[in-house]
């Protein structure tokens, strides 16, 4: 018991002496530097390295202290971040960014220095934490791989710009590293750029032919512009390299597909089936959105339904699968099911493509003012005549056609090349907004300016101008010109250009509208009416614009001649109250008030949004006062009911047509063929809707 004793004293002994020993070794420049270090308070801590730095001779133990005096500063920072005071919290990681030495170890770079940036944009200071990394850039601006931390940081951000910026200059000082390329690629993919990111891949596999992931993305960007035997190829590479790597054998699949090889795309499916089973078709939610681009462009669309459906079930919330959904369901002529999926998306997400797929909706159901205002929230038209669009949030584009201007969301986000828009709507899109933009541009403005291509410079608008534009979108597609030609009528007469085409024009559909309205379903916004029901209401469209053209040219007996035939076109519907109502305001303009004021009062219908302005009430009180000598009586002939919501354009579609015609007021209309007054100057013509 007394020799176990014994040892165990001598044992401690002898560690006490190493530990003396080791403490005798340690320079006592490491010892000082330890201690500061060792300070629980990062501003008494700051103090302690500075001296210590003022007063030590050795480079290495300077730099190590530097470090430390760097990450106390952001210690100090990131605590008044944490009680949200922004302010002093940019200021403190400034003066730690400040204080980095001239060299420093890349542990402290990757734990210290790139995690400032992250931890200001982790707390929704995305700007603040751009601009401290662009301090960083300007830091390393020597050093590709710290460079190119930076770089993945933006890319981690959504900001590919800022990352494509930092990874070219990286690239330019390691042109030869791979981990720098890699990001750089995808930088440019996220940016849109999809020629220069197939580029940076091939670099990447030219670099690391092992690489196997590139040549898969090399095989999405070949597939997403249409080049499928080249994507097959991509493919095959990776397989050769991993026989069993799922997404190769999917892109596989999909070329095959895109290509019209369904028995081979068939092939490659069972594949995935015999090593993971058909959960892993099933629950893949973009290879299910991708086959339902697939077969739609191919016309099945029994199969692209199931597609769509299926990725409706793994994931309800992703845009370009409720875009699917709704392509196939106007491919089978369901326009309300197809608003519910875009409208759906819209929840979720708001991009050009998204925008345009529910303007063509409306486009396709002729509400045109539904689907310009759509477009115009997306797409503007350059002084050129280019088509303008900021894609993915990130890339402001121009290009001569919508077409060519929304591809590259679409290829760099689902790797589809054509686009589920035929030519036709295309054109008819394009023509839209190019008449719609200069009709605005022209609206209570000076004359426009369009572009001489010749010449490099602006000339003078003329009317002509207007009119080519008008019938461009007028003979954008073959069947359906009437109703084209009434929209751009009707246009041209709310603004007062052109009118005497606009008058042309009305006539016109007035000379087509037995032969227009004479398939089931013509009248799109009405598709439930019978025969006489859409002979009724184009004709008495026609005629209600040919009477407002009328009016604004001055020619007040014919005007109320063709608004007193609409009226009588339109028998019982609905819309026959705008005609009403602008006859009502020919009548008070020529003075016939009291007729006027009886017209108004068959015409009058409350503003349907509720706490809207009631313009028309305020214009009948008016004239009632004027005509009575007081208000007396006037609630009770308005009749006014309660407010309601209008329905959405495509809503309607479902509707029924119904009897609303003031019988009782049409009777009482005077005799129009005798009034050929002129109009009295200085009234207002702009166009009332009842």
């Amino acid at each position: 018991m007394r020799m176990r004793f014994t040892q165990i004293i001598v044992s401690a002994a002898l560690v006490l002496l190493v530990f003396a020993f080791a403490r005798a070794q340690t320079p006592p420049g490491r010892r000082q530097l330890d201690q500061a270090v060792a300070i629980e308070d990062p501003n008494e801590r700051i103090v302690a390295l500075k001296a210590f730095i003022a007063t030590n001779s050795d480079e290495q133990l300077n730099f190590i202290a530097g470090e430390q005096v760097a990450l106390s500063w952001a210690q100090l920072a990131e605590r008044q971040l944490a009680e949200n005071n922004i302010g002093p919290a940019i200021e403190g990681f400034h003066r730690a960014l400040g204080e980095l030495p001239e060299k420093m170890s890349d542990r402290f770079f990757e734990e210290t220095v790139a995690r400032i940036p992250f931890v200001i944009s982790a707390r929704g200071y995305r700007t603040e934490a751009i601009e401290l990394a662009r301090l960083l850039e300007g830091r390393f601006a020597k050093e590709p791989l710290r460079l190119g931390a930076l770089g993945e940081f933006y890319m981690n951000l959504e900001a590919p710009g800022e990352a494509i910026r930092a990874l070219e200059a990286a690239t330019k000082l390691a042109p030869d590293e791979v981990r720098l390329r890699r990001p750089l690629a995808a930088a440019y993919r996220m940016s849109l750029r999809l020629g220069d990111a197939a580029k940076e891949f091939a670099q990447v596999a030219a670099l690391d032919g092992s690489d196997l992931r590139a040549y898969g993305e090399m095989g999405n960007l070949a597939r997403a512009r249409g080049d499928y035997p080249e994507a097959i190829r991509l493919y095959r590479s990776q397989l050769r390299g991993d026989g069993k790597l799922l997404s190769a054998i999917k892109g596989l699949a999909l070329s095959l597909l895109a290509s019209g090889k369904e028995d081979e795309a068939k092939t490659e499916l069972d594949r995935i089936r015999q090593l993971k089973g058909q959960p892993e078709i099933d629950n893949d939610l973009y290879l299910q959105t991708q086959m339902t681009f697939y077969y739609l462009a191919q016309g099945k669309t029994e199969q692209a339904t199931d597609a769509a459906m299926r990725a409706l079930a793994i994931e309800p919330r992703y845009s370009w699968t409720r875009i699917a959904a709704a392509e196939v369901d106007m491919a089978a002529g369901q326009p309300f099911e197809a608003e519910k999926h875009l409208l759906s998306a819209l929840r979720n997400a708001d991009f050009p493509t998204l925008r345009f797929t529910l303007g063509k909706l409306y486009l396709v159901v002729e509400d045109f003012d539904g689907a310009l205002e759509q477009f115009n929230r997306v797409l503007t038209l350059t002084p050129a005549g280019k088509f303008k669009a900021r894609l993915g949030g990130v890339l402001d584009v121009e290009a001569e056609s919508i077409n060519e201007l929304l591809a590259r969301e679409r290829q760099a986000a689902i790797f589809v090349a054509a686009p589920p828009t035929s030519d036709e709507q295309f054109t008819m899109a394009e023509a839209l907004l190019k008449f719609d933009a200069r009709l605005r541009s022209l609206k209570g403005g000076p004359p426009a300016t369009v572009a001489n291509p010749r010449r490099g410079r602006t000339v003078r608008e003329s009317p002509a101008t207007i009119e080519v534009l008008a019938t461009a979108f007028i003979e954008a597609e073959g069947g359906r010109r009437a109703f084209r030609a009434l929209y751009a009528a009707s246009r041209l007469a709310q603004t007062g250009q052109s009118l005497p085409f606009a008058l042309k024009l009305s006539d016109q559909v007035l000379d087509l509208a037995e032969a227009a309205t004479e398939t089931e379903g013509s009248l799109r916004e009405f598709p439930n009416y019978d025969r006489e029901a859409r002979l009724r209401t184009l004709r008495g469209r026609a005629l209600d614009t040919k009477g407002w053209t009328l009016f604004q040219l001055k020619r007040n007996r014919e005007a109320m001649t063709a608004l007193a035939e609409a009226i009588d076109s339109y028998g019982g519907l609905p819309e026959a109250k705008t005609s009403i109502w602008r006859l009502a305001m020919i009548r008070e303009t020529v003075g016939e008030e009291k007729e006027a004021l009886v017209l108004y009062l068959a015409a009058y219908e409350p503003p349907t949004e509720p706490g809207s302005v009631d313009v028309k009430r305020t214009l009948i009180e008016v004239l009632y006062q004027k005509v009575h000598g007081s208000l007396d009586g006037l609630n009770e002939k308005l009749g006014v009911g309660p407010r309601t919501v209008a329905p959405s354009p495509v809503a309607l579609a479902e509707s029924k047509p119904k009897e609303a015609r003031p019988e009782d007021v049409i009777a009482q209309l005077p005799d129009i063929a005798d009034l050929e007054q002129p109009l009295a100057p200085g009234r207002a013509t702009s166009v009332m809707k009842g």
